[in-house]
């Protein structure tokens, strides 16, 4: 069993959970201090083995001592944390990804039925009393219908047996490999996107954002759908050109969008997004999971295990996860 030397312990859970953490561990030392208290973090980090944050950081990555082994922040994505720099570092990074799938999965297709049934349409006939909606003669339902996913982590995997409960075909695309429950099909190389995206009634992004997904879908990935597809992201506001996607939903290449997370948030006043009928937004919010904090836990409780054990953490970021913050 691996000894542990230093670990920061900045986590705001019930005091009985980080006791358990710090038994667990069974360091030689521990500091134990709010997830705000950057004073006393900063100084901790100089030589610590392990840190477990409640929250990011500002340059953590600086600001880690040569001794550090294991960041945990406590948080579903780090994008905003990871860096090219601690990719290149003996370092394992996780997070509590997982912590909302189920929500998210569920958020997903709240947009796709809101955007299939035109639903600000039919709230504005609201207003006006109108019975008569003609509009909803070009609904559908989902069942019958292709969902393309980007993402086959832990919401692609909580969202496709979904979809395919309601009838739909789902076909992923990450950089795993082989098959995934709940998809019927999964790409792996980025020129099996056009076949994805082609086929797509629903483009939906649920990936992480990365130098490699950075507006992973551009203007030409726009001009591949369907004019009458959708577009629905629930990840980052990067991995798609909002511009383009702008352009995409003014001149009609595509039918309509679910967003909830944008290039720049909270999205600027005036952004032509606010007005158009065609998008149903959301501000990068999810109703929280009812399991959420047991999640969380479990992913630290298990990774200390493991981390002893000399094991590979689970949740734990990959060079490629790394974003330099650059745009394509």
């Amino acid at each position: 069993m691996k000894q542990i030397e230093k670990v920061i312990l900045a986590i705001d859970y019930p005091k009985k959970d980080v006791d358990e953490m710090e038994r667990r561990l069974d360091a030689k030392e521990v500091v134990r201090c709010k997830s705000t208290d950057t004073q006393t973090i900063t100084e901790a980090l100089k030589d610590a083995e392990i840190a477990i944050l409640g929250r990011p950081l500002k340059n953590c990555d600086q600001l880690m001592g040569p001794n550090m082994k294991w960041l945990h922040c406590d948080a579903a994505g780090l994008d905003f944390l990871y860096t090219p720099h601690m990719a290149e570092k003996e370092l394992a990074v996780t997070c509590s990804s997982g912590r909302s799938s189920k929500a998210l999965s569920e958020h997903v297709i709240m947009f796709m039925l809101s955007l299939n049934y035109r639903l600000n349409e039919v709230w504005k006939a609201r207003q006006k009393e109108t019975w008569s909606m003609p509009f909803l003669g070009s609904a559908k339902a989902l069942t019958g219908q292709t969902a393309g996913i980007l993402g086959a982590g832990s919401i692609g995997r909580e969202l496709a047996p979904r979809l395919k409960a309601l009838g739909m075909k789902t076909v992923g695309y990450d950089k795993i490999a082989g098959e995934v429950p709940g998809f019927d099909e999964i790409y792996n190389k980025k020129e099996e996107l056009e076949g994805l995206i082609r086929q797509s009634d629903f483009l939906i992004s649920v990936m992480p954002l990365t130098d490699e997904t950075c507006h992973l879908i551009n203007e030409e990935r726009l001009s591949w759908l369907k004019p009458t597809a959708y577009v629905v992201n629930i990840s980052r506001g990067s991995v798609i050109d909002e511009q383009a996607l702008i352009q995409a939903l003014e001149n009609g290449t595509i039918a309509g969008a679910g967003l909830d997370t944008f290039e720049q948030e909270p999205l600027e006043k005036g952004s032509p997004l606010w007005k158009m009928e065609k998008v149903i937004m959301t501000p990068h919010v999810t109703p929280p999971q009812p399991d959420k904090y047991e999640v969380c836990l479990n992913v630290v409780l298990n990774n200390i295990a493991a981390y002893r054990e000399e094991r590979e953490l689970s949740n734990q970021y990959k060079p490629y996860y790394s974003f330099s913050g650059k745009k394509n």
